[in-house]
């Protein structure tokens, strides 16, 4: 019984400590303006329930499709130190 008390505290403190890591999702992207909003969205949403700290950096190869202009407008939304452009 002991043994199983200690165990289930070393799991909370280490799911508590998980999250001080810092994540990092490169996504690279190519004329998808119109899929930049979601994606982002519901990576946010993943990122908030769970509690992480993330950057997502986007990677941008010259689209013609002004995918770049969008990921300036999702930065302000979410924040610079959140969403990177390359």
């Amino acid at each position: 019984q002991n043994q199983t008390n200690a165990a289930k505290k070393e799991f909370s403190k280490s799911k508590m400590t998980s999250n001080n890591c810092k994540y990092s999702i490169i996504m690279p992207t190519y004329e998808e303006r119109e899929n930049l909003p979601f994606i982002t969205w519901l990576i946010f949403q993943t990122v908030e329930k769970h509690n992480l700290n993330l950057e997502l950096v986007i990677v941008d190869d010259n689209s013609p499709d002004g995918t770049q202009e969008v990921v300036h407008d999702l930065q302000k939304v979410y924040g610079s130190d959140k969403i990177k452009l390359h």
